[in-house]
């Protein structure tokens, strides 16, 4: 049934963006009953150097676009990953030249263009960025006095500062539907 009402969609999705039927984020946009132009906000949680005990910082960051400009995303995002012969952008990876970017250690022109390439996808689409850092030094200061732990753990306290951060953003820009 799923497959059903998402053919239906696809009928009437009227985004000139290419062949979209196996990409999971085109089948949740048509699930939406999305437009082209309503805003989506994506997020995704920057785990590498911030989700390890040793680090100082934790990051949760995210992007806001309308559901057509995150198709184009989509696809440009995966043609320049192809394009340089990797299926996925892992900073910690990348960063170490290692798994599928072995290789690339002494290729600092290589290395440059891939990411300078990647955040033009990332400029050319997205609408507006949001991110929130947390201090885990400064949080465990707080917590040793009020317990923080016991409701209000790093991670969501992050979230929570985005979620607030892009409402304050549709506000600004007196965007009335809900941002999906």
């Amino acid at each position: 049934m799923l497959d059903l009402i998402h053919s239906d969609r696809e009928r009437d999705f009227p985004f000139n963006c290419g062949d979209y039927s196996r990409s999971a984020l085109a089948h949740l946009i048509a699930a939406l009953f999305l437009s082209p132009d309503q805003a989506m906000a994506m997020f995704s949680v920057y785990c590498d150097a911030s989700g390890k005990d040793e680090t100082d910082l934790l990051v949760v960051s995210g992007f806001i676009a309308s559901a057509e400009e995150w198709l184009h995303f989509e696809k440009q995002w995966n043609l320049t990953l192809k394009e340089f012969g990797v299926q996925y952008l892992h900073m910690n990876e990348f960063a170490h030249s290692i798994k599928q970017f072995d290789g690339w250690k002494n290729d600092e022109s290589k290395r440059r263009t891939f990411l300078t390439r990647l955040s033009a996808v990332i400029e050319s689409r997205v609408q507006y960025w949001v991110g929130a850092c947390l201090i885990k030094a400064d949080y465990l200061t707080v917590d040793s006095y009020y317990q923080l732990h016991e409701r209000l753990f790093p991670y969501p306290l992050c979230g929570v500062e985005c979620v607030k951060n892009v409402e304050r953003w549709r506000k600004a820009h007196n965007i009335d539907s809900s941002i999906y």
